[in-house]
């Protein structure tokens, strides 16, 4: 009985203010000649992480950073946090996925889907049976991924190039992912847990996911007597799909030049030196000069 603790609630205290709790124990024949000392700066929920940042990295990824909030409880920095939640949505009309994070975490790397689990499906050469979303490759390295493929061959296809050449890559299989876009807005906000409680969430911040530019249309060529002049229409898709309406620019054409053997184009044989050029504007021309 005399082991149970004892409680006493002082209320209406300030936030961040260090109190030194001292407590005598006190008898019939006097108090205790040593007191109980506690020492606390009063702490409440850590404010909101600061500068929250969405960034496109490669082709269907993002990267979300954040900084340590200026308040993690009690007017400093100096109470440890517990942890972060980072929330996900992509848009149009998609479901928000939510992260438990470490406190020692300020920075998520989304990677071509948000949220789900991917489970072994098939080897390379097998069969994998998959109604949600597939991908193929190894970790570190896997390909864009496909929706609702049902049953496919397990090897490089017109779904999934070879990611990795000589390796033999695997499928994975996830039925609640969901797949990034091209055009999609991907909007993140997260929040700083301590011991206390949970904080509130930052204002949100976002990205529009982009891809690769699609195949540049109507290459063709005018010879001369000093020049060979190659022209081409910009590719359909710039990066955001088809029909955004506000594509992004196409930064540089890269132009690769081989000589050939054959001029027979259903049997063209190329030496394997080339050369190439990079035009950094927006071009859809460009002469290369004869060698003579």
């Amino acid at each position: 009985m005399f082991n149970n603790p004892r409680k006493v609630r002082f209320e209406n205290m300030n936030i961040g203010t260090l109190y030194k709790t001292t407590i005598w124990a006190v008898n019939l024949n006097g108090t205790s000649p040593i007191p109980g000392i506690a020492i606390t700066r009063l702490s409440g929920p850590p404010k909101e992480p600061q500068d929250l940042t969405v960034e496109r990295t490669r082709p269907r990824e993002a990267f979300v950073s954040w900084k340590l909030p200026l308040d993690t409880g009690d007017t400093t920095r100096d109470r440890p946090l517990t942890g972060y939640r980072l929330e996900l949505t992509t848009s149009p009309s998609a479901k928000a996925v939510t992260f438990s994070l470490l406190q020692s975490t300020t920075g998520y790397e989304v990677t071509q889907t948000v949220g789900g689990q991917f489970t072994y499906c098939a080897a390379h050469g097998g069969t994998c049976n998959c109604g949600g979303v597939a991908r193929f490759g190894i970790p570190g390295g896997w390909s864009p991924p496909k929706e609702r493929l049902g049953s496919f061959k397990c090897q490089p296809s017109a779904n999934f190039p070879d990611m990795v050449i000589g390796e033999r890559e695997l499928c994975e299989c996830s039925f609640d992912a969901q797949v990034l876009v091209p055009g999609q807005n991907l909007t993140a906000r997260v929040l700083a847990i301590n011991s206390v409680g949970v904080g509130n969430y930052t204002l949100p911040s976002a990205v529009k996911i982009m891809g690769e530019p699609s195949v540049v249309q109507n290459v063709s060529t005018n010879e001369t007597e000093n020049y060979i002049e190659v022209t081409w229409v910009p590719p359909a898709d710039t990066g955001f799909g088809v029909s955004d309406p506000s594509p992004p620019p196409i930064v540089s054409y890269t132009i690769y030049t081989t000589t050939c053997s054959d001029f027979d184009l259903s049997d063209l044989l190329c030496d394997v030196e080339y050369r190439f050029i990079t035009l950094r504007q927006i071009n859809f021309a460009h002469r290369l000069h004869l060698s003579r």
